[in-house]
């Protein structure tokens, strides 16, 4: 029976997508970056690969911060030559990515059903006695003004930040930290619960936890046949049914 339930916050609860395009595009105008499809095309393909980088350890967050920007203003020079953007200065990324920063952190936006799902979550966890926690690899800044911004913490008992951590999904230090936190060792108590292969999925089977995968748009990603997962849903109804049946 699980006594922690450990649940993911982008495109498990949160719709990333939507608060990071529209983020991205309050950034952009703001630094004078005409915005188009294939700019933020060419964005999301550079993030996207520098978190799976991320994952795979072959760059440091502060790195991908800048990186992503840097790579992106590079494009916009190419593409926009009639913008009159000036040339790529030492902090040009820096203050672009801090602007990202503070768009992102005031844009919680969930998933329709989301917050249904939490508040009968949190009914369940005071009936039956377990704990239920957010882990994500979101960044501190972002992590945290998201949560303030979208109330999500009163249906929680708190959240494990990569950032604050020092150590992202799915590396077992950062699960060990949470089972140290909860002073729980034994990884049988766990459920994870997430959208993610490579974070989630693969950071419970490297804690030797139990796991959910959840493809909220009813389609799971390519490869998961291969990867040892416990339970896989396509309904928050689904999930709590799980939770329920094994707490």
């Amino acid at each position: 029976m699980y006594k922690f339930i450990l649940l993911d916050l982008d495109e498990t609860i949160w719709d990333f997508k939507a608060a990071e395009h529209r983020a991205f595009e309050e950034t952009m105008l703001e630094h004078g970056i005409p915005v188009t499809p294939e700019i933020a095309a060419f964005y999301n393909v550079t993030n996207q690969g520098l978190w799976k980088a991320l994952e795979r350890k072959e760059v440091t967050k502060d790195e991908l911060k800048c990186v992503r920007f840097e790579r992106t203003y590079n494009k916009a020079l190419e593409l926009f030559k009639d913008a009159s953007l000036p040339p790529l200065g030492p902090d040009t990324c820096k203050i672009i990515n801090q602007t990202y920063m503070e768009r992102l952190s005031h844009l919680g936006i969930m998933l329709d059903g989301a917050e249904d799902f939490l508040r009968s979550l949190s009914l369940l966890r005071k009936e039956k006695n377990f704990g239920v926690y957010f882990i994500t690899n979101g960044t501190a800044i972002t992590a945290h003004g998201r949560i303030a911004a979208s109330g999500v913490d009163q249906y929680v008992d708190g959240a494990f930040i990569s950032d604050d951590i020092g150590v992202e999904k799915p590396g077992v230090k950062f699960f060990n930290y949470v089972t140290n936190t909860l002073n729980e060792g034994d990884s049988g108590k766990y459920l994870v619960i997430g959208d993610s292969l490579t974070s989630d999925i693969q950071g419970a089977e490297n804690a030797g936890m139990d796991s959910v995968l959840f493809a909220y748009y009813g389609k799971f990603p390519e490869g998961h046949e291969s990867h040892n997962i416990t339970y896989r849903a396509t309904s928050y109804d689904e999930i709590l049914s799980i939770i329920d049946s094994n707490t």
